[in-house]
């Protein structure tokens, strides 16, 4: 429970300290005295984001602390232990903002996202705005108000993913059947491509090599004959370059005797004519090597036929096929792994909406247990502030699933004996709403059993009888859970266990609001004051006293 607020520069809250008690704490004062800021200093310590314009006038920055006891409360206690944020069973939660709206948040001294502050938060305070009927009225809030009081908050986030896979896959399977027939005929297209090339089975540099060959065999007798001629003119025969140097090296070796400067000129002809014989041997191998072979050209010619037809198809060079099989099957591959065959990812999703549907059908079997449960409370919380109502949840099916379940919840209410239920929107006044508003509350609150519960002034539009059973309806509340009440009216803040009057005043030019707990005369006087009349008579103090001893 909440023991106790620390408030420093916010709007007008110059250095506010309250302790705070458990049981039921109302909180009175004039309009305008500064009970809001109390409000929002819980709801900034509970995460609300935070304006810069809340910052008071002429400081720098705006510092709230609630402090926390723990005692009984596992789950706060285990949160912090795992987030290593746990001192004890006391728990001390800290908001900075500064005048240019940055804002710090610290949980036992240790700064922390405001993400955790709600999570904690969620779990120590339940604020209840005064204008909380009309949220009630917007879609939506009755469902999520029937869910957070039957506890089946996991069963619809259930439902909600079963519903996201269920959508995916509904979605993918529609996209699938659009394209289905121009993926697998690319798919068709691309695999006999990918065939073409395997059955071609194309080595690397098989191109040049074949062109060089069938080259070679288009053209090999007339080679020969050119060779064979270039052997005879080297050493066959007489008068061939062999004879011609053989007699030229007889000559010069002759002359030698008689000028022996020769000598060099002759071993030039004696290397030059030993080349020729190389020449020779060497084109005499060529001859060995090239084969007259009509059968061996026309597989060079049918092959290489075969290569030129696939680059024609390819809108390529020979030579680049290699490139162009590697491109085909890398695409082949990835559409592959694309193409999902229709009727496997239709039972995929038949199943998932088997598995929705029943989510869903639990979800709605839940809901209807739930329903009647409330709203039987809550129709005896309506006997209590003395209306007659024949009230109900009512589970209005929808036409197709949704991520909240098969049916949305709505309040049907009959404020007149014998006449069939309306929807709430359509039937209740504004004085009404707001009573029924609370019957509600007061029905949830205590199923959800939370440590704090703020209440801002929920009953606004209610007085007389009504406003004493209002009282003693929070001060119920206050018996297993503490309660801090906003109330402008007497008889509701006379059925508190402890009272606290915020007010303003101004000081050397500067506004300042105070919270001063109240007791004996102290609070006969200021429940005299809520009364109402200009002048306190002693009438008035005496009604005070008497509202105050019987509500004790």
């Amino acid at each position: 429970m909440l023991t106790e607020l620390s408030i420093q520069n916010l709007a007008i809250a110059d250095r506010l300290t309250i302790e705070w008690h458990k049981g039921m704490t109302a909180i009175s004062g004039e309009t305008g005295a500064g009970k809001s800021i109390l409000l929002e200093a819980l709801g900034l310590c509970i995460g609300d984001r935070a304006a810069s314009d809340i910052v008071r006038h002429g400081s720098d920055r705006a510092d709230i602390s609630a402090s926390f006891d723990l005692s009984g409360l596992a789950a706060a206690v285990q949160w912090l232990k795992e987030k290593e944020l746990q001192d004890g069973e006391e728990c001390i939660i800290r908001r900075t903002i500064s005048k240019e709206g940055r804002s710090k948040a610290y949980i036992n001294g240790s700064p922390v996202p405001l993400a955790d502050l709600k999570v904690l938060g969620a779990q120590l305070l339940d604020i209840h705005a005064q204008h909380e009927h009309h949220a009630l009225m917007q879609a939506g809030a009755q469902t999520r108000l029937l869910d957070s009081y039957g506890g089946l908050e996991t069963l619809k986030a259930e439902v909600g993913f079963a519903f996201s896979n269920w959508k995916q896959l509904s979605t993918r399977l529609s996209t699938i059947r659009s394209g289905a027939a121009d993926s697998q005929a690319k798919l068709q297209l691309l695999t006999y491509q990918v065939e073409e090339f395997d059955q071609l089975a194309l080595k690397a540099g098989e191109v040049e090599q074949l062109e060089e060959e069938q080259h070679q065999l288009a053209h090999a007798e007339d080679l020969l004959g050119l060779l064979n001629n270039a052997s005879e003119n080297l050493l066959s025969g007489e008068g061939g370059l062999n004879d011609q140097f053989k007699q030229l090296s007889s000559c010069l070796k002759q002359a030698l005797q008689f000028l022996p400067a020769l000598s060099s000129t002759v071993d030039m002809i004696e290397e030059a004519r030993i080349r020729i014989e190389e020449v020779d041997s060497d084109v005499r191998r060529s001859v060995d090597a090239v084969e007259v072979d009509p059968e061996r050209l026309r597989e060079v010619e049918a092959r290489l036929s075969q290569i030129y037809l696939l680059a024609r198809k390819h809108h390529c060079e020979p030579q680049d096929l290699e490139t162009t099989y590697e491109q085909l099957s890398a695409e082949l591959a990835e559409l592959a792994a694309k193409v999902v065959d229709p009727e496997v990812l239709e039972a995929t999703c038949k199943a998932a909406e088997k598995t929705l549907l029943s989510l869903s059908h639990e979800l709605g079997k839940q809901r209807r247990k739930v329903a009647e449960e409330l709203g039987d409370k809550v129709v005896a919380q309506l006997k209590a502030l003395d209306i007659k109502a024949d009230l109900a949840f009512e589970l209005r099916p929808l036409d197709e699933p949704s991520p909240s379940g098969s049916e949305r919840v709505e309040i049907c209410i009959s404020l007149n004996p014998g006449q069939p239920r309306k929807p709430l929107r359509k039937v209740a006044s504004g004085g009404e709403l707001s009573r029924i508003s609370l019957a509600i509350q007061v029905a949830t609150v205590a199923k959800q059993a939370m440590p704090t519960i703020v209440f801002d002034e929920v009953d606004v539009g209610i007085g007389g009888g009504t406003a004493e059973i209002v009282g003693r309806m929070l001060k119920e509340i206050g018996a297993h859970s503490q309660v801090l009440c906003i109330t402008h009216l007497p008889q509701v803040a006379s059925c508190a266990h402890q009272h606290l009057m915020v007010s303003k005043a101004v000081e050397n030019g500067a506004t300042k609001s105070s919270a001063q707990p109240l007791e004996g005369k102290a609070r006969t006087a200021e429940i005299a004051r809520m009364l109402g009349g200009i002048e306190i008579t002693r009438k008035t103090l005496a009604h005070a006293e008497e509202m105050l001893q019987l509500a004790s």
